[in-house]
C-alpha cells in the first residue's frame, strides 16, 4: 500500500504541535526564545517580559507532587488578570493562604510534607521551540521538527538565558532573532550542570524567521495557544481543598461552582473581590520584604529537581486570535548592528513553510 499524503500532513501536523513541557537533554540544544505572549499587559509583575516567574511546592503528599503556592503575596501571579479569569472559570476561589505554607511554618510533623524539600521555591516559565540537537559539543547538529513548547527552569537556566539577553538584546524578534545553545551535562540529581550560551552563527548574523515559523510561534503563543503561558499557568493551580488534601491526606469533597452566564458576570464578580480580599497590600510591605530575604537565604537551586518533578502538561483548549509582542525588557541594548539573513538560511526551515502553507490552505477549503 503506497503512502496516503492527506494522513501523512494530517500527521506532521499533529506532531508539529507543542503542548507537552520541554525537559533538557543531555548535549546541546539549539533553541529559539518565544516573545511575549501578551503585547499589552500592564500587570507590574509582567509587564514588557517574556517568562512567568512563580512559587512552587514540591514533595506533597503520595507520589510527591507539585503543587503551586496559594500565597498571593509570595506568588503574585495569581493577581495577574487572566490568571484570576482562568481560574474563577475553573471555579477556584482564592483566600491568599496557603495551606502548604501554613503548615509548613506551624512547626508540626505533617505526613504529607517534607519541610526541607516542600518548602516554596522559585521557577519560571518560558516558552522556547527546539531547533537542532547535538549530543556532542563539535559533533554536528541534526534538525529537529520545530515544536513550541513550554519550560518550567530553575534559577541556573533562567540566569543563563536572561545573560543572552543582557548582553545582545532582544533576541526573540521577528525580524532579528538570535537563537541559544542551551547545554546540559550530567544525568543524575547531583552530577546535571546546566549553561546557556548564544549561537555563534545567529549573533554575527541575526535571523529573519521564516514566514513558516513565525506562524509556528504566533500560533502557539496566542490565546489558549500550546505556549500561552498564562493559560498553562493557570492549568497548574490546584485549589485550597485539593492542594490541602496533599498535606493531610482528607479526601477533597465536591464543591459548589458558581454559575455563570457569561464572561462580563465573571469579571463583574472579580472586581468585587479585587475590591474585598486583597486589598491589604500596603500594610504588608515591610512583612514582603522580611519575607524576600529568607527566600534569598532559603531559596534552593533547583535545576536538580526540574528532571525528578516534571507537572501535569496543560489541557488543549479551543484557540482564540491574539497578536503577540516582540518587546523585552533588557538591562543594556547591544551596541552592534545586525544584519538579517534571508528565509532560506533560516536553518533550511523552506521545506517547513512549504507543508504549513499546504495545510493552511487546505484548512481554508474545509471552511
Amino acid at each position: 500500500m503506497g503512502v496516503k499524503m492527506s494522513r501523512m500532513r494530517k500527521s506532521y501536523e499533529e506532531q508539529s504541535r507543542g503542548g507537552e513541557f520541554w525537559s533538557c537533554p543531555e548535549g546541546d540544544t539549539l533553541c529559539y526564545i518565544h516573545p511575549p505572549v501578551l503585547e499589552d499587559d500592564e500587570f507590574p509583575l509582567t509587564e514588557g517580559i517574556n517568562y512567568i516567574p512563580f512559587a512552587v511546592h514540591y514533595g506533597l503528599g503520595e507520589g510527591n507532587q507539585m503543587g503551586i503556592c496559594l500565597d498571593t503575596k509570595k506568588n503574585p501571579i495569581l493577581k495577574h488578570p487572566k490568571v484570576k479569569l482562568a481560574l474563577k472559570k475553573r471555579g477556584i476561589k482564592l483566600t491568599g493562604k496557603c495551606p502548604v505554607c501554613e503548615a509548613i511554618d506551624s512547626g508540626k510533623k505533617v505526613d504529607g510534607l517534607d519541610p526541607q524539600r516542600s518548602r516554596r521555591q522559585t521557577k519560571y516559565l518560558w516558552g522556547l521551540t527546539p531547533l537542532r540537537f547535538r549530543d556532542k559539543p563539535r559533533g554536528k547538529f541534526q534538525k529537529l521538527t520545530p515544536t513550541p513548547s513550554p519550560a518550567i527552569v530553575g534559577r541556573t537556566l533562567y540566569d543563563g538565558i536572561f545573560d543572552v539577553f543582557d548582553s545582545i538584546g532582544d533576541i526573540t524578534d521577528f525580524d532579528s532573532a538570535t537563537y541559544v545553545v542551551i547545554n546540559r551535562k550530567g544525568r543524575s540529581m547531583t552530577s546535571t550542570k546546566y549553561k546557556v550560551t548564544p549561537d555563534g552563527a545567529t549573533t554575527k548574523s541575526p535571523v529573519s524567521l521564516s514566514k513558516g515559523m513565525r506562524r509556528l510561534i504566533s500560533d502557539a503563543i496566542e490565546e489558549d495557544g500550546d505556549c500561552d503561558l498564562f493559560s498553562i499557568m493557570s492549568s497548574m493551580v490546584k485549589s485550597q481543598d485539593e492542594l490541602n488534601a496533599l498535606v493531610t491526606g482528607v479526601p477533597v469533597e465536591d464543591e459548589e461552582e458558581d454559575d455563570y452566564d457569561d464572561e462580563e458576570e465573571i469579571e463583574d464578580d472579580m472586581e468585587e473581590e479585587d475590591d474585598e480580599e486583597f486589598d491589604d497590600d500596603e500594610d504588608d510591605e515591610e512583612e514582603e520584604e522580611d519575607d524576600e530575604e529568607e527566600d534569598d537565604e532559603d531559596e534552593l537551586d533547583d535545576d536538580e529537581e526540574d528532571e525528578e518533578e516534571e507537572p501535569e502538561p496543560p489541557k488543549k483548549k479551543t484557540k482564540k486570535k491574539s497578536k503577540a509582542s516582540v518587546k523585552v525588557k533588557t538591562k543594556k541594548k547591544s551596541k552592534k548592528k545586525k544584519k538579517v539573513v534571508d528565509d532560506e538560511d533560516d536553518w533550511d526551515l523552506d521545506e517547513l513553510d512549504e507543508e504549513l502553507d499546504k495545510l493552511s490552505k487546505k484548512k481554508k477549503k474545509k471552511k
